[in-house]
This record gives structure tokens, C-alpha cells and sequence, in this order.
């Protein structure tokens, strides 16, 4: 398994466009989001960079057609699924601190008043991610590559505008999550689970 896993970050990272998006995409958000809350742009920012690099795993499976290649390695299509959820929490914490070096350069060049590390808004931002990929990684097992894109920029879209809408002021999602942290995050791990022993039947059964 440390092999699939090992394989998926060469791949993330030694891609051109995840190069681009990762070193515009914060610049993007900046110039886009007019936060009242910096604190939202933060949760958007660590969000976005862990779901997005999440399903690029996914993805390249998808185009290249690597679970051929995959399942004729010495490794159990269960070992397989189990990579891909557990490579969730390799990119949060990445993001974490990829975001938080990024908006301290940006801070120290006084280009935006912006904090570099909130806990608050990672405690937020990790059930939010592991819903997230929880709806949307059996769609990948599941469906056609069109259904599972779909399924993707929606959920995607989703987090986005109602953070956005937080950010804005409005407090939507402040208000269905902040203080409610610990709880939150024991609903998301119970759906996390179920969606991955869902997940690990569908390919399972899947025929390949």
C-alpha cells in the first residue's frame, strides 16, 4: 500500500498543471474573495488545495486506465481503496502547511494582511473534507468518469459558495458548524467509514 501511495504523490506532483494550480491558486483566491472574515479565505484556501488533490488520484486513475495496472500488482483491491482515503489525510496536512508557508511569504512582503495558521478554521475545514470525499470517491468506483466529474465540481462548488457566503458575512456554515467542532467531526469519521467500506465493496465488485 505505502507503494500506491508513494505512486499517486509522484504523479500529483510532478504534474505541470498541479505545479500551476498550486503556486496561482492562492494569488486566485486572494484577488477573487474579498473577505470580511480572512479567517473563511483560510478555510476556502486549505479546503480547496486538500479536495481538489484528493480526487487527482482519482482522476489520472480514470484517464490513464491504471486499475488494470493496479490490480495485477501483489496488493488487494481492498489495500487499493484504503490508499486513496488514507492519502486524504497526507494532503490536508500538506495543505496545512503549504498554505500557512505561502500566506506568511505573502504577509512578510506586506502584500495582504491575511493569517497564516488557524486552528478554528481546520478543525472546520477536516470533517468538511471528509464528507466531502466521502460523497464523492464512490461516484469514482461507481459510475463513468463524466457521472464522477459531475459529482465532483458539484460538491466542490458546494463547499465553495457557502464558505463564501461565511466569508461574506452571512455565517451559514459558521453557523451549522463552529462550536459544534467535536461532534461535527464524529458525524463526518461515521459517514468517512461507511463510505469507505461502501467504497471497498464497489471495487470489489467491480469489474475491471
Amino acid at each position: 500500500m505505502t507503494g500506491l501511495i508513494k505512486k499517486d504523490l509522484m504523479l500529483v506532483f510532478s504534474s505541470t498543471w498541479e505545479k500551476i494550480f498550486l503556486i496561482f491558486y492562492i494569488p486566485l483566491m486572494l484577488f477573487v474573495i474579498e473577505a470580511s472574515q480572512t479567517e473563511w479565505l483560510y478555510f476556502i484556501l486549505i479546503s480547496s488545495y486538500s479536495y481538489l488533490l484528493c480526487i487527482t488520484s482519482f482522476t489520472y486513475d480514470v484517464k490513464g486506465n491504471t486499475d488494470r495496472m493496479i490490480n495485477s500488482l501483489p496488493v488487494s483491491r481492498k489495500e487499493v481503496v484504503l490508499c486513496r482515503y488514507m492519502e486524504l489525510i497526507i494532503y490536508f496536512i500538506f495543505s496545512i502547511i503549504y498554505v500557512g508557508i505561502y500566506l506568511w511569504i505573502i504577509n512578510m512582503l506586506g502584500l495582504y494582511n491575511i493569517g497564516y495558521f488557524n486552528i478554528s478554521m481546520i478543525k472546520i475545514a477536516f470533517p468538511t473534507l471528509l464528507i466531502s470525499t466521502a460523497v464523492v470517491f464512490p461516484f469514482y468506483l461507481k459510475f463513468e468518469p463524466r457521472i464522477a466529474q459531475i459529482a465532483y465540481m458539484a460538491v466542490y462548488m458546494g463547499i465553495f459558495l457557502v464558505a463564501s457566503n461565511s466569508a461574506g458575512g452571512n455565517g451559514l456554515f459558521s453557523n451549522l458548524i463552529v462550536g459544534k467542532e467535536i461532534s461535527t467531526t464524529v458525524i463526518a469519521l461515521i459517514i468517512w467509514i461507511i463510505s469507505l467500506i461502501l467504497s471497498i465493496k464497489l471495487y470489489e465488485n467491480k469489474d475491471l
